[in-house]
C-alpha cells in the first residue's frame, strides 16, 4: 500500500435546477493532478481563471487556494475526472527511487497550470492515468511509481501549457488584471477590435460563463480573501474588489459563497479568538 498518495476516478452528477454549480474556495497540503473526462468549468487557482474542457490536464500545487465554477446546461450534466493526490512526504519517498522532484518543480513554476494536449498526446497521457489507477487498485506499488514518473516527466516536458493565440485567453488575462475597474463589453470591443456580441458569444462558448459572471466571481473571490484572510472590513472589501453597490455585493456574495459577508467576518473573528486562547 502506498502512503501519502491516492488516485480516484470520480463522476459527480450536476443538478439542472440552478444555472451554475460552485465549489467553495479551498486548499490542501497535497499536490493535485487532474485529467478531465467530462466537464465544462472555470477553475480559479490563486484568483487566475482556467477554462477547462474535456481532455484537459490541470496541475494544482500544494497549499494553493482553488475553486471550481461549473456551467450547468443540458450538455454539461456531470463532472467527471481522474484525480491524483500526493504530498511532500510521498515526493521525498519516491525521489529515493526516481528523480521526480525536478518535474514537480517545473510544473509548479509554470506560468499556467493548465495543459492542453494534442490528440495523440492525450491518448498517451490518458493511458498513463488509467495504468496508475489500475495498478493502485491492484496495490501494485512499483508499477504505480513507474507510470507516475513517466506521466510527470511527459507533462513537465510538454510545451502546451497555454495557448497564447487564443482570443478568449487574452480577454481573460485582461479581466484577471483589471477586474477591479469598470469593465463593459464596449470597452472590451475597443480594446480587442471585436464586435461586443461576438465577444460575448465567444467567451461564453469557450468558458461556460458570461463576462459578467466571470467578473463577479473574480471580485467575490478577492473580497472573500480580503474579509477572511486579511481582516478587511466588509464595506472596504466590497468597493476595493470592484463592486459599486454594497447591496449588489451582498446579493452576489451570498449567491456564490453560500453565506453572507457578515457570516464570513464572524467566522474569521471566532477563529482569531480561538487562536488567541491557545
Amino acid at each position: 500500500m502506498i502512503i501519502n498518495f491516492s488516485i480516484v476516478k470520480s463522476t459527480t452528477p450536476l443538478s439542472l435546477e440552478s444555472e451554475m454549480v460552485h465549489w467553495l474556495t479551498h486548499s490542501h497540503n497535497e499536490y493535485e493532478l487532474n485529467l478531465y473526462i467530462n466537464v465544462k468549468a472555470t477553475i480559479f487557482i490563486n484568483e487566475t481563471g482556467y477554462f477547462i474542457n474535456d481532455n484537459d490536464i490541470l496541475f494544482i500545487p500544494a497549499n494553493v487556494e482553488h475553486s471550481i465554477y461549473l456551467s450547468n446546461n443540458p450538455k454539461n450534466t456531470k463532472y467527471s475526472r481522474i484525480v491524483i493526490n500526493f504530498n511532500n512526504n510521498f515526493i521525498r519517498w519516491m525521489s529515493q527511487v526516481l528523480p521526480i522532484w525536478e518535474y514537480i518543480d517545473i510544473l509548479r513554476k509554470q506560468s499556467s497550470y493548465k495543459i492542453s494536449l494534442k490528440f495523440e498526446d492525450y491518448l498517451h497521457v490518458s493511458d498513463l492515468f488509467n495504468k496508475i489507477l489500475e495498478n493502485y487498485q491492484l496495490k501494485n506499488g512499483s508499477e504505480v511509481v513507474i507510470h507516475l514518473y513517466y506521466l510527470l516527466k511527459f507533462l513537465a516536458n510538454n510545451k502546451n501549457h497555454v495557448n497564447p493565440d487564443s482570443k478568449v485567453y487574452e480577454i481573460s488575462r485582461y479581466l484577471d488584471e483589471n477586474y477591479k475597474e469598470d469593465i463593459t463589453l464596449q470597452k472590451l470591443s475597443e480594446l480587442f477590435y471585436l464586435n461586443p456580441s461576438y465577444i460575448s458569444r465567444l467567451f461564453r462558448k469557450q468558458t461556460g460563463l458570461t463576462i459578467v459572471q466571470y467578473l463577479q466571481f473574480k471580485r467575490i473571490l478577492d473580497a472573500h480573501n480580503a474579509i477572511t484572510y486579511r481582516g478587511t472590513d466588509i464595506s472596504t472589501a466590497c468597493y476595493e474588489s470592484g463592486f459599486g453597490s454594497i447591496q449588489h455585493f451582498y446579493r452576489i456574495y451570498k449567491r456564490l459563497m453560500g453565506h453572507s459577508p457578515k457570516a464570513a467576518k464572524k467566522l474569521k473573528e471566532e477563529n482569531d479568538n480561538s487562536n488567541d486562547d491557545l
